[in-house]
């Protein structure tokens, strides 16, 4: 059983021997032998210390009072905290500590800027605090070392603790696949950490454990890698194809194919202009579209007769979480209409957002609009754990674009294992998918505590 405690740091005992003062309700709680030392675990650091117990009218019924010795052996914040505690194998244990990894723009004399997740960094950290988490943000080339706390509401400097979590939210591929990422990944594997969303997934990667489940068979658009004999041969099969990175993201890249009066005609989500090329050639638009890809590798799909708004396409972004080891839950859903002469519905294109429910329902009738809404969080959820089981690594939030067909039958868009921070919310709120990601420590560091290991390795327990 866990107990939210407050820890504060002491500048009373100057002793360099590690020293910290534990409530009696505290004590009583855990049934804490009052013996003349007592360890104290932050992640992967234990230090033992000597044990002063204290009348729960002297201070606050839940505190621990660290002398500096302790705190910063400890590399706690610089700032009076909440934190869940658990008593285990002779061992207080505080915990959970998150580690966000992101990019971060630093000027001096100005606060540090974390980018496109730098509003939802601020939502971790206010919820995280309600229910006592602490949220460190770093960069790849401060870490472990160094990071961001915030503190009265601005992120100071502060020493990084060994963290229980850590959540990838860099955004380069380019950075993931290069020599730091890899050391720092290594060294992730030696220590008893959480690394979850630790990288990209490729379009093609998750087609193909899509595609070996077979509940999900039916919702998948036919997809293979391309080559030009296969584009010409599905060309003159389809009359109508989307050719896409295997790494993209936000709609860059997306080629799209269709013939039109005898014509092929192809638009590029990456051309300013929106321009449309026309050929008489499959041959030409071929070799020009060869010119386009290079020798980066791109998947070749299907069109789909998905559901439009005066010709805008839709599709809906379900933003789904894991809530321990194998359970998973929608946070959030939105409809997606995209922008003027676009055909890709992503924000970042000049797309815009709407009420799932109204869209539906201005295509179906009510009954037929909630029936396909529900059949979309369905298929939503499967996808999140098929995903899920059937990579090695840990993710726990998935962003997964599914479209709705004129018939009302859904099938799935793109899965995205790093979804947009962008989307606007008021500033008093805190969006759920920051719950989310607080939450899952949570409950996973809680699940942790029940178990009869005594070196708190909360990999082994995870699937």
């Amino acid at each position: 059983m866990t107990l939210q405690v407050s820890v504060q740091e002491s500048n009373y005992f100057e002793e360099l021997t590690p020293i910290i003062q534990i409530s009696f309700y505290i004590i009583e709680h855990f049934n804490i032998p009052i013996e003349k030392s007592i360890s104290i675990r932050v992640g992967d650091k234990c230090i033992s210390a000597d044990l002063i117990p204290i009348q729960a009218k002297e201070t606050k019924e839940r505190s621990l009072i660290m002398n500096q010795t302790l705190y910063q052996e400890l590399a706690l914040p610089p700032a009076t905290f909440e934190i869940q505690a658990y008593y285990k194998n002779h061992e207080l244990c505080l915990g959970p500590f998150l580690t966000v990894l992101t990019e971060m723009k630093i000027k001096k004399d100005l606060q540090p800027f974390f980018g496109s997740i730098h509003d939802f960094s601020n939502e971790l950290h206010q919820y995280g605090r309600q229910v006592g988490t602490v949220v460190f943000i770093t960069s790849l080339s401060k870490y472990p070392h160094e990071g961001y706390y915030m503190k009265e509401g601005e992120w100071v400097k502060a020493r990084l603790p060994h963290s229980d979590f850590i959540y990838n939210r860099i955004h380069s591929r380019r950075t993931e696949n290069g020599k730091l990422f890899r050391q720092t990944f290594t060294e992730w594997t030696k220590s008893k950490s959480v690394l979850f969303n630790s990288r990209y997934i490729s379009k093609w990667e998750a087609h193909e454990k899509l595609e070996n489940a077979t509940q999900l068979k039916a919702f998948l658009p036919k997809t293979t890698l391309y080559d030009k004999s296969i584009f010409q041969e599905w060309l003159s099969q389809y009359n109508d194809l989307f050719i896409k990175p295997v790494n993209g993201s936000q709609g860059r890249g997306i080629i799209h194919v269709f013939q039109k009066d005898n014509n092929i005609i192809i638009e590029n989500s990456n051309s300013p202009e929106r321009t449309k090329l026309q050929y008489t050639s499959s041959i030409q638009a071929a070799s020009d579209i060869q010119k386009w890809i290079k020798k980066k590798i791109f998947i070749i799909q299907e069109s789909l007769p998905l559901i439009t708004l005066e010709n805008k396409k839709i599709d809906f972004r379900f933003l789904c979480h894991k809530i321990n080891n194998d359970e998973w839950k929608i946070t959030s859903v939105v409809g997606r209409i995209s922008g003027e002469n676009q055909f890709v519905s992503n924000i970042a294109q000049g797309g815009k957002l709407s009420r799932p429910m109204d869209i539906l329902h201005n295509h179906f009738t009510y009954e037929r609009a909630l029936l396909t809404y529900q059949l979309m969080k369905d298929l939503a959820l499967e996808v999140s754990r098929v995903i899920d089981l059937a990579f090695d690594e840990i993710f726990v939030e998935l962003g997964i674009d599914i479209g709705v067909d004129s018939t009302g039958n859904p099938w799935l868009i793109e899965v995205n294992s790093k979804p947009s921070k962008q989307l606007s919310t008021e500033k008093s709120q805190i969006r759920p998918s920051a719950k989310a990601i607080i939450q899952f420590c949570q409950n996973t560091w809680k699940e942790r505590s029940n178990h009869d290991d005594n070196i708190g390795d909360f990999n082994a327990y995870s699937t």
